[in-house]
């Protein structure tokens, strides 16, 4: 430990002076007028690179070892401190030492006066702060990293609450922001509803993996089509929107939708498969601004796009106000369809089925009609396809099937032993909706009947749109004992490719192959084929739609003697089916044979 002395009193005022300025832990210095240092203490001569205090008098800044940017951004501040007879405290500056080495000072200054007064020169002091300076900086550097982290994660946040994940397209949220912006600027646009055809088919067939892959090909092809001011968007699943800005014609739209069509129409590959897909799309044009809602623009596109499925899809339609109209009378006919359900308004008639060989009523067919309140008798091609669209088609099938099995019920009662079955016509939807094999196993034991009483009658699109889940269904049907009978055979895109996988018992020629075989040669000879085939995969076939006698003798000479139409009986109530039924037993079977011979 040191001990106070007090030889201080020894010291000369200038040696003192010295001593106390060398012990400051600052570099002090003083200069006049010019900037021309008058003296300094050890610490600024060491820094400056000076052997003694005594060697810095006369020297500028720019004979020092800083750079001239620095002697001259001191030499100003001199200036300013002087001129303006104040001080500067706190100064941030830079400086090089005699090392080369940069470090950075806080540096203060007053203005240095006489006795009287008057402002001779500067009096500075600055400290080392290079250790403080480089934590600001790295605080610095890592708050500009962190900001720039925030702002690309916000950035990516933005673009995924904006974009669809899988295909990195605009979402519906977003789509429908920059649909309802150019809806209110009042520049020209059209808005293009975009529906792949049979996608679900493709997704079941080979999973959900390579339907998203093909999500993503149709997403790239799709913007590779459009221009770089246009939006492509996807609402989920396989729905897709495009938004032309600035068209002005409507021959652009349809362009746009001709090179869609052809470039989906190419092999796109998914894995170690090419397919070729189609689309149904719908659009709308407003050209002159007569649209103030984005959600009116969406709707209409969507009504245009379900006429272009309803047109046969792989097509392109406009909109159109008749379309609206239409969706009105659709959205009003599906209420009354509901009502109807509710008011007893479905029944059920019966068109028989015969067996010309043997002379036997094989049975009857089961189609849906509806009495409407309101309408009067409304067709089934404009209804079944209503009820299936509004989700009604479930509870249309169950009440024909209800209906079905109890009129079989009253016939069995009526004349026992009576061999007989009824054909009923499911719907995709209604075979694969949950409780289908429950409902149907409990209607056939309430109405005393066997599964081999009631025939499922499919369609070849339901097996082409809905293969693999209705497959297993009708596996399950076929094991019950229900025969399963495929309706309007020959119109499908692959009828044969599917015959070996499913337990057809029995093929029913479309009666649009019926009615042309009297004079189609063509027909005549699918006819003969269907036949052929049927016997070689050793099913039943019946022929749909026979009217005349030539149709029948055609027919019975391809070997088809097992025949339905108008030739014989329309579709009947079911109290005239009744009557039918008993004016057939037995005394009808000759009359038949009779036909035949």
């Amino acid at each position: 430990m040191c001990t106070p002395s007090n030889n201080t009193s020894s010291l000369e005022p200038a040696q003192l002076l010295r001593l106390v300025l060398d012990t400051i832990p600052q570099c002090v210095f003083w200069k006049d007028v010019n900037s021309k240092y008058l003296g300094c203490n050890q610490l600024f001569a060491d820094t400056a690179g000076l052997d003694s205090p005594d060697r810095i008098t006369g020297l500028t800044d720019f004979d020092l070892p800083w750079t001239d940017e620095q002697a001259q951004f001191y030499q100003l501040c001199d200036q300013r401190v002087m001129s303006r007879d104040e001080p500067e405290t706190g100064i941030v500056e830079s400086q090089t030492n005699a090392n080369g080495e940069l470090t950075w000072l806080e540096t203060s200054k007053v203005p240095l006066r006489d006795s009287s007064g008057n402002v001779i020169g500067v009096l500075g002091s600055f400290h080392d702060i290079t250790k403080i300076k480089e934590a600001e900086q790295s605080l610095q550097r890592d708050n500009d990293l962190l900001e720039k982290r925030v702002k690309d994660r916000t950035k990516e946040l933005s673009h995924m609450a904006q974009h669809d994940s899988l295909t990195g397209l605009a979402n519906r949220e977003f789509f429908m922001h920059q649909l309802d912006q150019v809806v209110h600027s009042g520049k020209p646009f059209a808005l293009l509803f975009i529906d792949l055809d049979r996608f679900k088919s493709f997704n079941d067939s080979l999973g959900h993996g390579a339907g998203d892959k093909l999500l993503v090909q149709v997403s790239k092809v799709l913007k590779w089509v459009v221009r770089g001011t246009d939006i492509v968007g996807r609402f989920g699943g396989d729905e897709f929107t495009i938004l032309l800005q600035d068209i002005r014609t409507i021959d652009e739209v349809n362009q746009v939708s001709d090179c869609i069509q052809a470039e989906l129409g190419k092999k796109i590959v998914v894995g170690e498969f090419e397919h070729v897909v189609s689309a149904s799309i719908g659009f709308v044009t407003d050209l002159e601004h007569e649209y103030q809602s984005a959600s009116d623009v969406l709707r209409d596109a969507d009504i245009a796009m379900y006429e272009a499925k309803r047109a046969g899809k792989a097509c392109h339609r406009m909109f159109s106000n008749e379309m609206l109209e239409n969706i009105s009378e659709k959205i009003a006919l599906e209420q009354r369809l509901r009502n109807g359900l509710g008011n007893g308004e479905i029944f059920t008639v019966y068109q028989p089925i015969l067996d010309l060989a043997s002379g036997k009523l094989r049975g009857f067919e089961a189609l849906v009609r509806w009495l409407c309140s309101e309408r009067g008798l409304v067709s089934p091609a404009e209804f079944l396809p209503l009820a299936e669209e509004a989700g009604l088609i479930v509870e249309v099938g169950e009440q024909v099937v209800r209906q079905s099995c109890k009129q079989l019920q009253i016939w069995k009662e009526l004349h026992p032993g009576l061999d007989i079955s009824v054909s009923v016509n499911f719907s995709a939807s209604q075979l694969l909706c949950d409780g289908c094999l429950d409902f149907l196993d409990a209607t056939l034991a309430v109405h005393r009947l066997e599964p081999c009483d009631i025939n499922i009658e499919i369609t070849e699109s339901m097996i082409l749109d809905e293969h693999r889940a209705v497959e297993s269904v009708l596996t399950t049907l076929s094991k019950r004992g229900h025969k399963l009978m495929l309706d309007d055979f020959g119109t499908g895109y692959s009828s044969l490719s599917y015959l070996h996988r499913y337990p057809i018992d029995t093929l029913k020629i479309d009666r649009s192959f019926v009615q042309a075989v009297e004079s189609d040669r063509n027909s005549q000879a699918i006819v003969k084929t269907m036949v052929g085939l049927a016997n070689f995969l050793e099913m039943e076939v019946i022929a749909e739609g026979v009217e005349t006698g030539v149709q029948e003798k055609c027919l019975i000479e391809m070997g088809c003697a097992k025949m339905q139409g108008y030739r014989y009986a329309k579709p009947m109530s079911a109290a005239n089916a009744s009557d039918y039924l008993s004016r057939y037993q037995p005394q009808q079977q000759s009359k038949v044979k009779e036909t035949i011979c």
